[in-house]
C-alpha cells in the first residue's frame, strides 16, 4: 500500500478510529478518535460500540466538517462503521476520498496507531480510580493532548492549528462566591491530574517501544 501524500493545510486528510470495550457509562463504552494528519490536533468523542454509520456522518458533521471544513481525505480501518454503502455513497457527494487500513497494513492508519495507546494507557490509570466515569474527563484529556508538544512537529498541536498556546492557569485570587472557588479549584486539579497522568501514559508507552 502506498503512503498517503503530506497535507497541505490542516484538516485536509483526517483519520479516524474506534477504542472500544471501555467501562459502560449511560451509552458511551467507547471513543470515536479524530485526528488531523496535518497538526495531530485529535478530537475525542464517547460513543457506543454500536455506532452506525449514519450516526458516524452526523458526530463528523457537528464535530469536525462545520468547525474545520470537509476534508479531502480520510483514512481509516475496514470496520463496517467505517467501509459502509452509506458512508462511501456519502463520501462520494461530498467529494471525500476514503483509504482504507487492513490487518496487513495497520501502519497505513499510522495516525490513529500513535494516539490510541497513549489513550489506553491513561484511560486504564485513570479509570481505575474513577471507575465508569471516564466520559466526564474526556474533555479534559482532549485538551491536555491538544496542547501538549507533539515529537512529530515540536510544537503543541493546539498551537499548530490556531497559532497561539492555550492557558489554563488560575489566579489566586479568591471570591466571596463559594461555589465559584470551589468549580475553580475543580478545574485546576483536573488539569493538573490529567495532564500528569498523559504525560505518565506517553512516557510508559516510550518505554515499552525500546
Amino acid at each position: 500500500m502506498q503512503p498517503l501524500e503530506i497535507p497541505a493545510r490542516p484538516w485536509q486528510h483526517v483519520s479516524y478510529d474506534m477504542i472500544t470495550d471501555l467501562p459502560q457509562d449511560r451509552v458511551h463504552n467507547s471513543i470515536l478518535v479524530i485526528i488531523d494528519s496535518f497538526t495531530k490536533f485529535v478530537v475525542l468523542v464517547p460513543v457506543s460500540k454500536k455506532l452506525k454509520a449514519p450516526e458516524l456522518a452526523e458526530i463528523f458533521l457537528n464535530w469536525v466538517w462545520k468547525q474545520y471544513s470537509l476534508p479531502q481525505k480520510t483514512i481509516s480501518d475496514q470496520g463496517t462503521v467505517f467501509n459502509n454503502k452509506f458512508l462511501c455513497a456519502l463520501y462520494k457527494r461530498l467529494g471525500i476520498d476514503p483509504h482504507f487500513s487492513s490487518a496487513y497494513h495497520p501502519q497505513s492508519n499510522g495516525q490513529t496507531e500513535q494516539v490510541n495507546p497513549t489513550i489506553e494507557h491513561f484511560l486504564q490509570a485513570y479509570a481505575s480510580v474513577n471507575q465508569s466515569d471516564w466520559v466526564k474527563w474526556l474533555p479534559m484529556t482532549e485538551f491536555a493532548y491538544n496542547n501538549a508538544t507533539h515529537s512529530a512537529t515540536g510544537q503543541s498541536p493546539f498551537m499548530a492549528l490556531y497559532g497561539w498556546q492555550p492557558n489554563l492557569t488560575l489566579s489566586n485570587v479568591k471570591t466571596n462566591v463559594p461555589e465559584a472557588n470551589e468549580l475553580a479549584n475543580t478545574i485546576e486539579k483536573q488539569w493538573e491530574e490529567v495532564a500528569a497522568a498523559l504525560q505518565q501514559s506517553k512516557s510508559r508507552l516510550v518505554e515499552n517501544q525500546d
